[in-house]
């Protein structure tokens, strides 16, 4: 979602800011919401949980808009949605 052009295979793609690609997934996280997830994780450097929790404090309290990265646009924003107080950093070089 947040092409920086070092895949092996980079493509072309809509923006996932503008207005349809936000409608897609606002799509893609109501059908996942589904599930009632209870921990939700991404991969952001376990190291740095005070900074993914800084963003996702950011983004429920209507503070912090949402990058291209697919972390925010589908986890954060899941996490919102389904009410849970915590996301979970998960990787690690």
């Amino acid at each position: 979602m947040n092409n920086p052009g070092q895949d092996l295979h980079n493509t072309k793609a809509d923006d996932v800011l503008a207005p349809k690609g936000q409608a897609e997934i606002d799509e893609l996280t109501a059908v996942l919401a589904r599930f009632r997830p209870t921990k939700i994780a991404v991969e952001w450097d376990a190291g740095d949980q005070a900074g993914l929790d800084r963003v996702f404090g950011e983004y429920v309290a209507g503070q912090r808009q949402l990058t291209r990265d697919e972390r925010q646009q589908v986890g954060v924003r899941l996490a919102k949605l389904v009410g849970l107080k915590k996301i979970y950093a998960v990787d690690t070089m």
